[in-house]
């Protein structure tokens, strides 16, 4: 596919897929570096990218990259719970190195946001968790890990009911 992609370097859809193949194989250099070499107009308007941007970077331990990645993909697509997961979770991370108080904030926004869109989705619960075990909120920090324990282990009907 790298092949490919140095024959016919301004096709965006054998970009993406190269781009997408290194994500999964792990590469994560490679894909920062081709996305910030490789200037697609397309790129404005795929959430796609920003998203494989934003997990790259989150494996290579820049998070602030990675969250301006992922806020570019919540511009073009506001309603994916695990993009908002990845963002709270960036939020956070920051958050506790930086003390910032509105970088908490948001995080507990986005946590709760994903958990709106899809309350079967227990990742969000647990940052919830350990954002409200942070601020002091015991009873909160517990039902939201009491919630992602229910969402991945749903209690089982006896048998013969």
């Amino acid at each position: 596919m790298k092949l490919a992609v140095g024959r016919f370097p301004s096709n965006y859809e054998l970009f993406f897929n190269y781009v997408s193949y290194l994500l999964a194989a792990g590469r994560y250099d490679e894909v920062v570096q081709m996305t910030n070499e490789r200037k697609f107009p397309e790129m404005d308007s795929d959430a796609g990218i920003w998203l494989n941007l934003g997990v790259a970077h989150t494996r290579q331990g820049d998070l602030d990259k990675a969250r301006a990645a992922y806020e570019k993909f919540l511009l073009l697509d506001e309603r994916k719970p695990t993009v908002l997961h990845n963002l709270a979770t960036c939020y956070f991370q920051i958050a506790l190195k930086t003390k910032e108080q509105g970088l908490f904030r948001k995080s507990i926004e986005c946590f709760k946001k994903a958990i709106e869109l899809d309350p079967e989705y227990a990742s969000p619960y647990v940052g919830l968790g350990a954002a409200y075990d942070l601020a002091g909120n015991s009873d909160g920090a517990i039902y939201c890990w009491e919630k992602a324990m229910e969402v991945n282990y749903p209690p089982r009907q006896a048998a013969g009911h």
